[in-house]
């Protein structure tokens, strides 16, 4: 049993053995599996994170893979729309370089539709120098390096540049080489050089040779940037914290797409430096997660801004409306520059012996043809208007404020402009009264009429600055000197303040001064600047770079001038500085240059009041000037100079212990003083009666009947040395002048209307024109602008067409009268001058229509055509009307006249019983001299031994030759064929006159009037008064001084 035991001990023990062996074995097994699961585990592991990470990573490329494909595919649409673009570029360089920048996007939105681009294609160009280049040294020297290494230069400030630069912008071909010749050397050139030079004059004078080789682009003031300007400037004053939002909002905005972009560019660093494998790079993975978290965050701050953005527009733009016309407004006051440097209507064809219809009878002869010109231009206005009912519009025609008493039933359907219309249509001697009140509704304020301009006041409410010159624009009279000075006295002490008086010599001074005074805060004050506009430019430059003391102000006066430089202009604050109006302020500014001592110096009693005649004289004759052409013929220039002089004349005159003597004073006055500056003898012979009405021994003596002289109407001369009496007197005067007060006639406003009136429909016209509009052919805006005055020509010589194409020779010298040859020549050259406007007008039709070239003189007609003005082509054959197309109007009644003429003096019927029009004729004058010369002929005398004489009481007797002459209108006074009257306030402004008979007598025959019961009268062509014919010996019972004054004169038309 032991052994067996031991058997089984040992079997056993070797059975264990291989249990423990095997349990080893399984253990490693075990072991080796476990190890093996795990790093089974870990690959798993891993490869979830890879698998993650790409997951990832795809996931965050994909939008940027979304957008590089965008990219990609825009690359390749501008690559392939590249040909397209550079047509796009070189048309916008050609075509709309100087267009404003709403009318250039237009035109290129057009054009890219046209040539089917997708989108806009912008160019960016880098490597620019700037340089202010000056002198030809610094040109050629900064030329030289900038030619050879530069891409591209600027220059600032190219006022007057272009003469300069011009040569070394050749550029020449030497072999292979390009070349620029600078001076005497020649430079080799970039190709990749570009030159851009700036000016801030909106009208730069580019040579013709310059400009083919100069880009000219417009970067003014458009209406679109104004008026964002405007609207900015607006909220910041009403609602400063929402343009803070506003300008928060963009500048966060534009912060953040500059981040997003420096995000994106960091991204593709760090995925073009990765190095092994990218899904196995945390830092990688951890700083893209970064960036896209970044990048979602700031595209979602961008798409919040947006949408805020838009609800601040919303809100901003309730102020649009106020920027839009603070926009319109300032390119209003900018085209006044049109009319001074310093700051259509519809004509129907109305022919010669047209019948007029349905015109009412209570509407004046002379309206005739406007209201015809009303009828057919606005068919549905003339209906409205019920002119028939003569009961409801008496009251408007004997109106001395008719556009106030329109029929009520009529007012309330026209609007204020039609109003207007109606007021120059029937009453045009009230049109500038209705004009005015039309601006005052319009603009919601009482009158139009500026306060007076007080220097203090501009200087006292901080309009005035340092940096900002003071221009003050001078008009006739005005001086501002003394006004100024008081000012700087009491602002800065008079040892502060300097004045120069410019012109020759005083240049380099008044620069020195510019330059202390703005140093030391000190006031300068330059006058008369259109004594020297050369200069000017250089003083801008010198303004323009200048850092002024805060307490420096620079005070400049310039009358206007068309050469003065529109920068100094445009960086000025203009101020007009005008007299005050009327006699009494008058004569207030000139007792303040009297002081009492002088007025009651000397050794008589009677100086003071020769001295008040002066002033009084002085006043009458500035304050005639407001009545032109019928108180003077012309605008002179009598100024405190002549005051002066005359006062020291009259101090010398009561010096001495004899009587007073006025003929030397008279003559002086006449050929020196004033009378100097009068050239019109009909303006001399109211300047005499002036003279000898105010300055008369009668009036002026010290004796005790001349005491209670009256000087003029409710004007009593005092008798007393104390300055107060007469200060008094002034005091008393109304502040509307009187008619009276001048010698003119009741009804002067209605003419003084009537010619401002037409001054400012010239005016408007003016500021119609555009600069642009002929300077390029554009056949479209040619026909819009041009095609009126086509159709009117087509429209005047329907009918007439035997006389556009007429044969007609030179008539020849025979034995024929000579009114018969005058006739037959005044009707060979107006056919002439009809076939040459028709030529020139069927040039331009012509040229519209594409069947000619366009030549120079063909595009000077049309540009002349265009700028409202007649073309020199037509005025060098007959000087007629400015404007074009009342001069076609007039050339063709002229012409259709003649024939009629031509014919009655062929059968020999012309003169004796037929009345004659002298406005039928170009030339009046001549015709009287045929006249003249006919009668010499049949008198046998000599021409020199005839006078012109004239009758109302029929034929004159002993005249060989009577012509009847009528159409005449007569200005300043009625005549009814006996006797000249005076015309009452409701006169109408010009009468007609009756027909009258002249001839040429024998001087020795006796005139059909008396010498002292008449008065000669001048004969104007025009109501202009600038070209006399001849002069009549009216009848007029004596006073030739009142109808000397009351400017009376015969008008052709």
């Amino acid at each position: 049993n032991l052994e067996r035991a031991e058997s089984r001990v040992l079997k056993l023990g070797k059975a264990l053995d291989e249990v423990d062996a095997r349990v080893l074995e399984l253990r490693n097994k075990f072991e080796k599996r476990t190890t093996e699961a795990a790093q089974l585990r870990l690959e798993v592991e891993k490869a979830n994170e890879t698998i993650a990470s790409a997951e990832t990573l795809v996931g965050k490329l994909g939008s940027e893979h979304q957008r590089w494909n965008d990219q990609v595919k825009s690359l390749t649409s501008e690559l392939t729309s590249l040909p397209a673009c550079a047509q796009l570029a070189s048309a916008f360089i050609t075509y709309l370089p100087s267009a404003p920048e709403d009318v250039r996007r237009e035109m290129v939105q057009s054009w890219m539709e046209l040539i089917k681009l997708p989108s806009k294609m912008m160019h960016k160009s880098n490597n620019q120098r700037g340089a202010n280049l000056c002198k030809d040294i610094t040109i050629y020297t900064t030329f030289k390096e900038i030619l050879l290494f530069d891409s591209s230069l600027f220059n600032f400030g190219a006022d007057s540049f272009f003469d300069i630069m011009f040569p070394y912008l050749l550029l020449l071909i030497v072999g292979p080489r390009y070349v620029v010749q600078l001076g005497e050397k020649t430079v080799d050139y970039n190709e990749e050089f570009r030159l851009f030079m700036t000016t801030r004059n909106p009208h730069p004078d580019i040579p013709p040779d310059a400009a083919s080789i100069i880009s000219e682009v417009d970067f003014t003031t458009t209406r679109a940037g104004l008026k964002g300007q405007l609207l900015a400037i607006t909220i910041q004053h009403e609602k400063p914290e929402l343009e803070e939002r506003k300008t928060g909002l963009l500048q966060k905005e534009e912060s953040l797409k500059i981040e997003l972009a420096k995000l994106e560019d960091s991204l593709l660093q760090q995925l073009a430096k990765a190095e092994g494998n990218i899904l196995e790079n945390k830092e990688l993975l951890q700083s893209l997660n970064q960036t896209k978290a970044s990048s979602l965050d700031i595209t979602q701050s961008l798409s919040e801004s947006q949408q805020m953005e838009a609800s601040l527009d919303q809100e901003r733009n309730a102020y649009l409306p106020l920027a839009e016309c603070g926009s319109t407004l300032y390119f209003v006051i900018s085209d006044l520059s049109k009319i001074n440097n310093m700051k259509r209507e519809n004509i129907c064809v109305d022919k010669e012996g047209r019948k007029r219809e349905n015109i009412p009878v209570w509407i004046e002869t002379e309206r005739h043809r406007a209201v015809s010109m009303l009828r057919s231009s606005f068919p549905t206005l003339y209906s409205s208007l019920k002119l028939d009912d003569s009961g409801a519009w008496m009251t408007f025609a004997r109106s001395s404020q008719c556009e106030h008493d329109i029929p009520q039933a009529v007012a309330a359907k026209l609007s204020h402009f039609q109003q207007i219309l109606v007021v120059q249509t029937l009453r045009p001697d009230r049109l500038q009264s209705a004009m005015s009140l039309l601006a005052s509704r319009m603009l919601g304020i009482r009158e139009i009429s500026p306060p007076a301009t007080s220097l203090r006041r501009l200087h006292e409410s901080g309009t005035t600055h340092a940096a900002e010159p003071v221009l003050i624009v001078l008009s006739p009279g005005a001086d501002p000197s003394e006004e100024l000075q008081e000012l700087a006295s009491s602002v800065v002490g008079e040892e502060n303040y300097f004045q120069v008086a410019m012109g020759q010599g005083q240049s380099d001074v008044a620069m020195q001064l510019v330059r202390e005074c703005a140093r030391n805060g000190q006031w300068l004050f330059l006058k008369n600047l259109h004594l020297v506009t050369s200069w000017l430019p250089i003083l801008e430059k010198e303004l323009n770079g200048l850092v002024p003391d805060s307490n420096f102000r620079l005070w400049l006066t310039s009358e206007v001038h068309p050469k003065f430089p529109p920068v100094l202009l445009q960086s000025s604050l203009k101020i007009t500085y005008e007299a005050p109006p009327g006699i009494k302020k008058n004569l207030f500014r000139t007792y303040d240059n009297w002081s009492p001592e002088f007025v009651a110096s000397g050794t008589k009693h009677s100086k003071p009041s020769a001295l008040f005649a002066l002033a009084w004289f002085h006043a009458v004759t500035q304050e005639r000037r407001n009545f032109i052409p019928q108180g003077w013929t012309k605008f002179y220039e009598f100024s405190l100079g002549d005051l002066r002089a005359a006062a020291t004349i009259i101090d010398h005159l009561f010096a001495g212990s004899s009587e007073v003597q006025w003929q030397p004073m008279h003559g002086l006055m006449e050929n020196a003083i004033y009378g100097g500056r009068v050239d019109n003898i009909f303006d001399m012979r109211v300047l005499t009666s002036y003279l000898t009405q105010y300055f008369d021994s009668d009036l002026l003596s010290a004796s005790s009947r001349s005491r209670g002289k009256r000087l003029v109407a409710n004007v009593t001369l005092p008798q007393s040395t104390n300055i107060k009496d007469y200060i008094d007197v002034i005091e008393k005067l109304p502040e509307d002048d009187l008619p009276s007060y001048f010698g003119l006639p009741a009804n002067i406003e209605r003419s003084a209307q009537r010619v401002n009136s037409q001054r400012v429909i010239s005016q408007l016209k003016t500021l119609m024109r555009s600069v642009e509009a002929g300077a390029k052919f554009d056949r479209e805006a040619w026909q819009s602008e041009l095609g009126p005055i086509l159709q009117l020509w087509k429209k005047l010589n329907q009918g007439s067409t035997s006389v556009i194409h007429a044969k007609v020779e030179v008539p020849a010298v025979s034995d024929a009268s000579p009114v018969l040859q005058f006739v037959m020549l005044e009707r060979y050259n107006a056919i002439k001058v009809v076939q040459k406007v028709h030529q020139t007008l069927s040039s331009l039709s012509k040229v519209m229509r594409g069947s000619q070239l366009l030549t120079t003189d063909v595009h000077k007609l049309a540009n002349s055509i265009l700028q409202q003005e007649t073309p020199v082509q037509w005025h060098s054959m007959w000087e007629g009307p400015e404007d074009p197309m009342n001069y076609l109007h007039s050339l063709v009644a002229k012409t259709m006249a003649l024939q009629g003429w031509a014919e009655k003096a062929e059968k020999g019927s012309l003169l004796g019983s037929n009345e004659l029009n002298l406005a039928d004729l170009f030339h009046p004058n001549t015709f009287l001299n045929a006249v003249r010369q006919q009668t010499a002929r049949e008198t046998r005398v000599s021409m020199d031994e005839l006078k012109f004489a004239c009758s109302w009481k029929g034929t004159i007797s002993g005249a060989k030759t009577n012509v009847k002459i009528g159409g005449l209108q007569l200005e300043g006074c009625s005549f009814d064929g006996l006797r000249l009257s005076e015309n009452q306030r409701d006169s109408p402004t010009v009468s007609a006159v009756p027909t009258l008979h002249a001839a040429w007598v024998p001087k020795d025959t006796p005139g059909p009037y008396s010498s002292n019961e008449t008065i000669s009268l001048p004969i104007y062509t025009s109501p202009n008064r600038e070209s006399i014919v001849t002069c009549l010996d009216v009848p007029c019972g004596g006073q030739a001084k009142t109808w000397i004054q009351s400017g009376a004169a015969l008008l052709l038309q």
